[in-house]
């Protein structure tokens, strides 16, 4: 694909609506090399633009460990693990979304999403970020409304571009058309008979926990304690959402990285707490900082086979006492 984004002879018919990172190694007639080194690159820029984004509304040491807890999650171990997944564009799109002007946002959902559909399960969690008016919200007044409005509709307009971009090139109006890919039959028929895709509920569950990680200490905080609640609309929105997206990746085969593309979730929950007590909010994620960094990573698949993702002192170690062959 980034000799050819419209390319069609593809294993995964999905990826055919995938063409944001192939569009850019095509567009700049990037060699296989950097093709391939591409999603580094926006690993990245996506954590400078995290850090940027959480350095506005807290502190530099604050930012710095909220960026380091997501660094380490599921969110960018796979794109840094496996040459060629594209994930973290979607990514740096999800960040640049939480700082960025109306028209850099419908900007960022259009290019997140048409490189992975799994870009709007970040978009709740930046639409309560833009609207910190929820905390204040008197549903009598105009104020509040326009508010929320204002924070959502370049959200709405991004994703109905998207939408005619997608069937665009379903329908052939964009490239040749696009096939049914045949993974959305199998999705159907998950979600008919109410379980995970190739996997057990446990399968699925351990993943569901492995995704953020120790992040969800952070995440569940201003959900379960009233201490850190910022209000009663945003907190039970938060928690809304965080259900529909964890029950969303049954259909889906890699659970982990899935959640992963919603990490603007634990950024939000994160700041919610340092605006509660910025003291005790730094030295909580400075615990689940340090503990994302120490504890291995896993991603388990069918019959609990397991691929596991090692902190780098562990990786550098291993590699530095290899046998030699």
């Amino acid at each position: 694909m980034c000799d050819h984004p419209l390319r069609r002879d593809l294993v995964e018919g999905m990826l055919t609506y995938r063409i944001a990172t192939p569009l850019i190694s095509w567009i700049f007639h990037l060699p296989p090399v950097a093709s391939l080194a591409l999603p580094l690159v926006f690993s990245l820029c996506a954590l400078i633009v995290v850090h940027r984004a959480v350095r506005v509304r807290s502190d530099r040491d604050f930012a710095s460990v909220v960026t380091i807890g997501v660094a380490c999650s599921s969110t960018f171990h796979y794109t840094n693990c496996y040459l060629g997944l594209p994930d973290s564009l979607t990514h740096l799109t999800s960040a640049i979304t939480l700082i960025g002007s109306p028209l850099m946002v419908i900007g960022g959902v259009l290019i997140g999403c048409l490189n992975d559909e799994r870009a709007v399960l970040a978009l709740p969690f930046v639409a309560l970020w833009r609207c910190e008016v929820l905390e204040r919200l008197d549903w009598r007044s105009r104020r509040s409304w326009f508010a929320i409005v204002q924070a959502a509709a370049p959200l709405a307009i991004g994703l109905v571009i998207v939408s005619l971009v997608r069937h665009a090139l379903k329908v052939g109006w964009i490239g040749d058309g696009i096939k049914q890919p045949a993974l959305y039959s199998e999705m159907k028929a998950s979600v008919r008979e109410f379980r995970p895709w190739l996997e057990s509920w446990g399968v699925w569950f351990a993943n569901w926990l492995n995704g953020p990680g120790w992040l969800w200490l952070i995440l569940l905080t201003p959900c379960i304690s009233s201490r850190w609640r910022p209000a009663a609309v945003p907190a039970a929105l938060l928690l809304l959402a965080l259900v529909l997206v964890c029950a969303s990746t049954f259909i889906v085969a890699d659970v982990a990285r899935s959640i992963g593309f919603a990490y603007p979730a634990a950024i939000l929950a994160a700041f919610w707490v340092y605006r509660g007590n910025p003291k005790t909010a730094g030295n909580l994620m400075l615990l689940v900082a340090a503990l994302q960094v120490i504890t291995p990573a896993v991603w388990i698949y069918q019959k609990w086979q397991w691929l596991q993702f090692r902190p780098f002192p562990w990786e550098l170690w291993l590699y530095l006492h290899r046998s030699p062959t």
